[in-house]
């Protein structure tokens, strides 16, 4: 069983990582794309990381408060996720018509490598069957919705190599419609963590008799 101190050291180690991962994903998304809108898509992306980093935070921080306190953590952490949700769709609908672009083969193979690997690791953690205390679980969740949203530079990068070794043009209609379903997906998971926390918090309160 791990120590509390632990469990708050390895938060806000994994919290610095994070945060400096989601500032080189804004710096690739300001110097190596073909134009700022297209840019944008690694600068919102960039943002939600740092989001989930600061949530790493908040979580070491709010580890010994009291069950109430941790609810509303949860709750505020799930709110989080929306604005950045809705920012990374716009700036993906802006940059529909924007020139793609090639990184070359290795790298684009490196980073898909990546995010596969990241996401696959996400998902058994944040949906695996053993129990976990409230704000461990929205520190899974949210750990797995940004994975998601890493999917879609998965097309971006592959996009050129399809279209130059394979002749495969991804239609603007393909590119919208994958992107609305990566963001509808994490806005309904933070909508059901919404629900989830004012659930806990009527439960809470009834079985303190405040309500």
């Amino acid at each position: 069983m791990r120590s509390k101190g632990f469990e708050v050291f390895t938060s806000y180690a994994a919290g610095i990582i994070i945060v400096l991962i989601g500032i080189f994903k804004m710096v690739f998304g300001i110097y190596t794309q073909t134009s700022f809108k297209n840019g944008l898509v690694g600068i919102i992306a960039g943002i939600y990381t740092i989001v989930i980093g600061i949530a790493r935070f908040i979580y070491a921080k709010k580890i010994d408060t009291d069950e109430k306190d941790q609810i509303i953590t949860y709750r505020n952490i799930a709110l989080l996720l929306i604005p950045i949700a809705i920012l990374f769709l716009i700036s993906n609908i802006l940059s529909l018509d924007d020139p793609i672009v090639d990184y070359g083969i290795w790298i684009d193979l490196l980073i898909a490598f990546g995010i596969i690997f990241l996401f696959g690791f996400t998902f058994k953690r944040a949906f695996k069957s053993e129990a976990f205390n409230i704000m461990s679980r929205a520190i899974m969740i949210t750990s797995f919705t940004s994975a998601l949203l890493n999917i879609v530079f998965i097309e971006r990068l592959f996009e050129y190599q399809l279209n130059n070794l394979f002749g495969i043009e991804l239609y603007k209609e393909i590119k919208l419609y994958f992107s609305l379903g990566i963001s509808g997906i994490i806005l309904l998971i933070s909508l059901i963590m919404v629900i989830i926390s004012l659930i806990k918090v009527h439960i809470y309160k009834k079985e303190r008799g405040i309500i």
